[in-house]
């Protein structure tokens, strides 16, 4: 069981394309291969923090390939990573949630993404 600590949603992966694409990098993930089109999130799990993001299937090719079960969307693969490398300039507190029951930890991380700089 894993409790989602942020949300990256594909406008946010949008305006913060290049800080993303050094942090998934920096984890291990290759940018190219991650979905812009779905979120990506950062989950707690009992111990330690995963990032999960939707990974394209491509063909020995190299191309993207068609979702079986839908041939509107290029089809994608849920994965998981442990987190190795925090997202730089992001907004991290711990939050104390002895309060809210068992959860396995005594706190959570909390993420912000920085605010945008467009107007």
């Amino acid at each position: 069981m894993s409790t989602v600590l942020l949300t990256i949603t594909p406008t946010q992966i949008d305006k913060h394309r290049e800080l993303l694409c050094h942090w998934l990098t920096a984890n291990g993930i290759a940018p190219e291969d991650v979905s812009a089109d779905l979120p990506l999130t950062i989950e707690q799990t009992a111990d330690h923090s995963v990032i999960c993001y939707h990974e394209l299937q491509r063909s020995s090719t190299g191309h993207k390939l068609v979702d079986p079960d839908n041939r509107n969307r290029v089809w994608t693969v849920r994965r998981t990573v442990d987190q190795q490398v925090l997202i730089p300039g992001v907004v991290v507190s711990q939050v104390d949630v002895t309060a809210l029951g068992d959860l396995g930890a005594s706190y959570i991380t909390v993420y912000r993404m920085p605010a945008s700089t467009d107007g």
